[in-house]
């Protein structure tokens, strides 16, 4: 969801990027954190949701494209 949200909205904020890497490092740390303290052994899952998540980037990418053409074609935006 961060790197989705963070690749549509980055073209007209640019300040996205980096809040995107420190969303994920803490989010990181985080799950590894818990993974440590709190684990148990899981049942294992098939690959279906590894098998769709590069579909989803697909469309964050061309989101994020869409969105940066439009973005710096308008001259409104950027004037101060």
């Amino acid at each position: 969801m961060v790197i989705f949200v963070g690749l549509l909205f980055a073209g007209g904020m640019p300040i996205m990027m980096p809040l995107i890497l420190v969303s994920l490092a803490l989010r990181f740390l985080i799950a590894k954190y818990l993974f440590i303290y709190c684990s148990q052994v899981t049942r294992l899952t098939d690959r279906l949701l590894a098998d769709k998540v590069p579909g989803f980037l697909l469309f964050a990418i061309t989101g994020y494209l869409i969105n940066s053409l439009w973005a710096f074609g308008c001259e409104y935006i950027f004037m101060p």
